[in-house]
């Protein structure tokens, strides 16, 4: 081969390089090679010996000299090790073109076992970017991100196999990254515990700049059950961190009120999408310079997140739905948890009904109930003892607190047609808690057969609060 027409297939190669599906690098370098006649079919024929020949040594292995048999999923896991491991050396060099004279001039188990020195190195590395996400962990409720880092990465090097399954990903990572690199992640092994480790440090770092107690508010803000849910802290750090730069106000601030949101809203909305990118990487620059934040690697992810932001942002201007991308704050409001009292005894229940009948006024039947009534199993029975009419027990739901009317609503479940679950009770007023109740629930036909008398009274009651 002419020095030209080698200079040309070196070049090709590595074009074709950036190509190639990083999980079958190995495999698809081959088929180049052979398809531009590079490697002969004679010389592609002895890489495939050499292969088999390298697999069944590992069979061996595997079954510590026990034994050469071993099932066809096992062998085939066995392959795809030796192939993972053959794609991480070729994928180390820098420049592909002496790849042909490795190939022929180096044995396949040679370079299998440069490649698990390599995988050795990366899982060295991964361990030192774990020690690092750890020093540079949130304080935060979310249970993802708190998971993933003490016991989910950890797992990956408790159970991870280089020597028989290197192409393998243990562990449990249910955190998300920022959204700008969930797909850029292909790849399998430690390589893909290398590159998340790597990104999750980034945002660590990131956030470390700010208020711990800020980032927890504006969590809230995203979605009041954030403990619970799957998304990525950075993402809402960065927007709110920007957005305050946005309206010059301190930097470092990550509180937007309302009206700030608004704001934004007006601001940005008559730009197109070029220019809500050129004006996002400008408030990256102040807000950087503010924190002296130089790391080449730190400000190339924040940019690549912000040349994703910036569409996400467009089509949410348009929609008026700003407050998605930059979140408005939202006080915590206090939670309050029922304790039910003593069931009464049966004497003494079967006493007080007989009371409540014999009253002639319904605010003596009220009192009794308010003075004697301490448990919810009791109120319902009450309730069920046909010692109130009608009216009566509007006058009753009246005198109850907002937690017991609340409870009362969910005891019943068969009033409701409900499209989730309602969370904690929230202390506020009244008008609050039935708003907060038609929201998630729908209330059933009033005149259902089913229905006891005082259920639909009860919903008498709510729906005249919900009109008020």
């Amino acid at each position: 081969m002419s020095k030209a027409k080698s200079m040309e297939l070196e070049k090709t190669i590595n074009l074709l390089k950036a190509q190639f599906n990083p999980r079958h690098f190995f495999e698809e370098l081959l088929e180049v090679l052979l398809k531009k006649e590079v490697l002969n079919k004679s010389e592609f024929e002895v890489v495939q010996h050499q292969l088999l020949e390298l697999l069944a040594k590992q069979v061996r292995h595997f079954n510590k000299d026990s034994s050469s048999s071993i099932k066809v999923e096992v062998a085939e896991a066995l392959m795809d090790s030796i192939y993972y491991t053959l794609s991480i050396y070729f994928k180390n060099l820098e420049d592909l073109g002496p790849s042909v004279d490795l190939i022929k001039s180096k044995r396949i188990d040679v370079l299998f076992n440069e490649g698990k020195m390599l995988i050795d190195e990366k899982v060295q590395k991964a361990k030192m970017l774990l020690e690092g996400v750890q020093k540079t962990k949130l304080i935060t409720a979310n249970y993802a991100y708190n998971d993933t880092i003490d016991y989910g990465l950890p797992l990956f090097f408790k159970a991870y196999d280089q020597d028989f399954a290197a192409q393998d990903s243990p562990g449990s990572i249910d955190y998300f990254l920022s959204y700008t690199e969930r797909q850029e992640i292909v790849a399998d092994g430690v390589e893909y515990l290398e590159k998340y480790l790597s990104y999750l440090y980034l945002e660590n770092v990131f956030c470390s700049y700010f208020d711990n107690e800020e980032i927890e508010a504006i969590l809230y803000s995203y979605d009041k059950d954030y403990e619970h849910l799957l998304f990525n802290i950075f993402d809402c750090v960065l927007m709110n961190s920007l957005g305050n730069i946005l309206l010059n106000n301190k930097a470092g601030n990550l509180i937007l009120k309302e009206g700030e949101v608004k704001l934004l809203q007006e601001q940005l909305e008559p730009y197109n999408l070029e220019e809500l990118e050129r004006i996002l990487k400008m408030a990256v620059m102040q807000l950087c310079e503010a924190f002296h934040i130089e790391e080449t690697s730190l400000l190339s992810y924040i940019y690549r997140a912000i040349s994703k932001t910036s569409i996400e942002l467009k089509q949410k201007l348009e929609l008026q739905q700003v407050q998605h991308i930059f979140l408005p704050y939202r006080p915590k409001q206090a939670q309050t948890y029922y304790i039910d009292g003593e069931k009464m005894p049966n004497e003494n229940f079967k006493e007080l009904t007989d009371g409540i009948r014999q009253c002639s006024k319904v605010e003596d039947k009220v009192e009794l109930i308010k003075e004697h009534i301490h448990s919810m199993y009791d109120l319902i029975d009450v309730l069920d003892a046909e010692c109130l009419f009608e009216e009566e027990y509007l006058r009753v739901f009246e005198a109850l607190t907002i937690m017991e009317i609340n409870l009362l609503v969910n005891s019943e479940s068969e009033l409701w047609e409900k499209e989730e679950e309602l969370g904690p009770v929230q202390v506020g007023s009244l008008k609050d808690t039935i708003r907060t109740l038609m929201e998630y629930q729908t209330i059933k036909d009033e005149q259902a057969e089913d229905k006891k008398e005082w259920q639909h009274w009860l919903l008498i009651y709510l729906r005249q609060h919900s009109q008020k």
